[in-house]
């Protein structure tokens, strides 16, 4: 495995915001207070997953204000994720059907979910929301509602393609990865985070979606790569590599470097597509 990590390189620079310690603290405080860390297991497990800090190196170049607030998405989703891992595939699909529900009556039906209705994921959500929508325009809210929703729909889709009992095929898996990773969503955040002042039109160009689309799935496979080694002995867990065993009878150190090698693929597509960037305006090149 360490070899493999080795391989993965990119040929941009790495950082970590600076504020990841004091927001981590502010965060553990704010999903404390709603009631979702309610065991000592659950503390335990939100400081070993470190999960601000994986939205300190995804996001490093934030402000203070952009970085606290899509570190508490990235955190609460992350919440979420486990809420359903930690409960059997009858109730997941439950918990799933109810975090569907919250999301669409906040952010499409403008629902406000209070503390004191008992639904600490919709208060919690609803909150962040109200902090989002102040430091946003329309269409940017428009643009991270879709991808939201599209996102919760792919978790809808692969919990049903896991209890069939079949697994997802590599086709399925490909296709879905990029939306049940949350990374279309973590590409509205990138610009709440950062503040590119783009008219919301270039995030529409064809070039602008496939390359959002390749550097998505490069960073999937990445950590499919990462994960591994926590998903082996997981009931129900997909990644790339066992799919890719399954499907096509590889063994594991071969299923590992195809795996490798589809990353470095949509890598290396990723960086022709910069090339071929419209000249828009001074400015804005």
């Amino acid at each position: 495995m360490e070899k493999i990590f080795e391989q993965i390189q990119y040929p941009f620079s790495f950082g970590i915001s600076p504020y990841v310690e004091e927001v981590n603290e502010e965060i553990f405080v704010w999903i404390s207070g709603f009631g979702l860390l309610p065991t000592a297991a659950s503390v335990q497990r939100y400081q070993d997953e470190k999960y601000v800090w994986w939205a300190g190196r995804t996001f490093p170049f934030a402000d203070k204000t952009g970085f606290l607030l899509v570190a508490s998405w990235t955190a609460l989703f992350f919440i979420a994720d486990d809420m359903m891992v930690d409960t059997d595939n009858l109730n997941k699909e439950k918990t799933l059907e109810s975090m569907k529900r919250d999301v669409i009556d906040i952010l499409v039906h403008n629902k406000s979910i209070p503390m004191m209705a008992k639904n600490n994921f919709g208060a919690c959500f609803s909150d962040l929301w109200y902090r989002i929508k102040q430091y946003t325009d329309k269409d940017w809210q428009h643009w991270f509602i879709e991808e939201t929703i599209n996102m919760l729909k792919s978790w809808q889709m692969e919990t049903e393609l896991v209890n069939s009992g079949n697994g997802i095929s590599l086709e399925n898996y490909i296709k879905m990865r990029p939306y049940f990773s949350g990374g279309n969503v973590c590409s509205c955040l990138l610009s709440l985070a950062c503040k590119y002042d783009f008219p919301f039109s270039i995030y529409k160009l064809e070039i602008t979606q496939q390359m959002l689309l390749m550097a998505i799935r490069t960073a999937s496979w990445a950590n499919d790569i990462h994960s591994l080694g926590k998903e082996l002995d997981k009931e129900g867990a997909e990644n790339m590599v066992l799919i890719l065993m399954r499907e096509r009878g590889l063994s594991f150190s071969e299923a590992l470097q195809e795996t490798l090698t589809i990353h470095n693929s949509d890598l290396a597509h990723l960086l022709e597509l910069e090339h071929s960037l419209p000249s828009l305006n001074t400015e804005m090149d």
